[in-house]
């Protein structure tokens, strides 16, 4: 059954790339020919027709951003929002943008993250539906280790976005001021007293950081067009 719930999606690009070694910002770096942004927006669009879709980007790189949709023929519509000096910050300037526009759930997804599936997002956002903080995530496959003693794997997640929450509750959370260990929306959301859902997420959907991991995207995307 569709999610019937108003939908609204905040891609996070404010990054300035600092492991890519590149200079442009990796999410502006083409993967197969493609930006890897403009895939990420693409696939947005695709998996939730009817979201809002927020792009959350550096304000100087608002111009060099429209030009790139031109270049690339990207007609996808968007609202542009300025990023913070931080995650935390970028996200509530996403999520300012979305006041009184009528949203029940948002997902927010980072923006180097152009594999992941229309499932993906279709799962989260059901699931965001009846429990109202929802984080899509991979159970380890290797050993792990935690100050040089052992830990069960089994117990430990590895999180991706998309992150989908009910409006109110996200709302709510980001009028918390920033601490460090806001690493991601979860942490922010549970450190405001709510419980976070944990469904299946996919080890496809990758987080483009590193040039090893544009060769990774690049077998990926090669694998879905074969």
């Amino acid at each position: 059954m569709q999610c019937s719930s108003s939908k609204a999606v905040i891609i996070v690009a404010g990054g300035v790339g600092k492991r890519f070694a590149a200079d442009l910002p990796k999410q502006y770096l083409t993967l197969r020919s493609r930006p890897i942004l403009i895939r990420t927006l693409e696939v947005v669009r695709k998996s939730v027709p009817n979201a809002t879709i927020v792009v959350v980007i550096a304000k100087e790189m608002f111009a060099f951003w429209q030009e790139l949709c031109a270049e690339y023929n990207c007609n996808v519509e968007h609202i542009l929002a300025e990023a913070g000096k931080e995650r935390f910050f970028s996200v509530l300037s996403g999520l300012k943008v979305l006041e009184n526009k009528n949203i029940d759930l948002v997902a927010i997804h980072d923006g180097v993250r152009c594999l992941v599936t229309e499932e993906i997002f279709e799962n989260c956002f059901k699931s965001a539906e009846g429990f109202g903080a929802v984080v899509c995530a991979c159970k380890s496959i290797d050993s792990v280790r935690y100050r040089n003693e052992a830990v069960n794997r089994n117990e430990i997640f590895l999180v991706q976005t998309p992150q989908c929450f009910k409006y109110e509750i996200i709302k709510k959370a980001y009028e918390t001021p920033f601490k460090e260990s806001f690493t991601d929306d979860a942490s922010v959301v549970e450190a405001n007293g709510e419980k976070i859902h944990i469904i299946e997420g996919s080890r496809e959907n990758i987080k483009i950081t590193t040039p090893f991991d544009l060769k990774i995207a690049e077998c990926i995307l090669d694998e879905r067009e074969y």
